[in-house]
């Protein structure tokens, strides 16, 4: 009788959700499919607009990690929140994370609507490194770089150039020198990449990268470092 009432709670919640996204083109077979990895996965109170089950797992973010891509994008389809899919954290930028593979990047991009994905050489720390440069949709520039392992060609570095990617405080590109002393731990600002001030938040395994001004000269700090100089860099590793 127990599980009776489970199956009849996520079938409830289930098109409770469809009715309220407004989906019209979710086929039977792609609802099965959604009822399915709902069943499946916990998911008996399901919020749309803050969607977790009981261990605290996001489905979106869960149907990424098993690689169940179809269901991550019926999931997007019908209105789940994708706030994940922009969070800067430890080992991740939005959906993509150190470790996957050159086809989980492909794949994944998929998920961000139309993306332009080119292959390059990008030079770092005076190495030549492959990577995939991406370029949402209505973003002028390139928004990530996907640096590769050459060994397997697995992400082993992530750079963000676009500001759509934040950290759960609220931090990315644009923000400034005082967001970080306000938000995070450091030691220092080091000489990074071509002699530019970087600032490591080893909590989140990530490099800001500051706008250079006269406080910096030669690698060093000289007096005070301005509290409204800007990020424009950040480097996920």
């Amino acid at each position: 009788m127990k599980s009776i009432k489970r199956k009849v709670t996520v079938l409830f919640i289930l098109f409770s959700f469809l009715a309220i996204s407004g989906s019209s083109t979710t086929s039977e077979e792609e609802y099965n499919t959604l009822e399915s990895f709902l069943d499946e996965y916990g998911f008996v109170t399901f919020d749309s607009g803050n969607p977790h089950n009981e261990e605290g797992e996001h489905p979106l973010q869960l149907a990424v990690d098993i690689r169940n891509y179809e269901v991550a994008q019926l999931l997007i389809n019908e209105g789940v929140n994708t706030d994940i899919m922009y969070a800067l954290g430890k080992d991740r930028t939005g959906l993509f994370e150190c470790g996957m593979t050159a086809e989980d990047v492909e794949e994944l991009s998929k998920l961000y609507g139309e993306v332009e994905i080119i292959e390059v050489d990008l030079m770092a720390e005076g190495m030549s490194t492959p990577a995939i440069e991406l370029t949402f949709e209505d973003e002028i520039s390139k928004a990530l770089a996907l640096q590769l392992s050459e060994m397997d060609r697995t992400i082993c570095r992530i750079e963000i150039y676009s500001d759509i990617f934040v950290t759960e405080e609220g931090i990315g590109i644009g923000s400034t020198y005082d967001d970080l002393e306000n938000n995070y731990l450091f030691e220092r600002v080091f000489w990074g990449d071509a002699g530019q001030p970087v600032v490591i938040v080893e909590a989140l395994d990530m490099s800001f990268v500051l706008e250079q001004g006269d406080w910096w000269q030669m690698g060093e700090v000289v007096g005070e470092i301005p509290g409204d100089t800007r990020i424009v860099n950040i480097f996920g590793w």
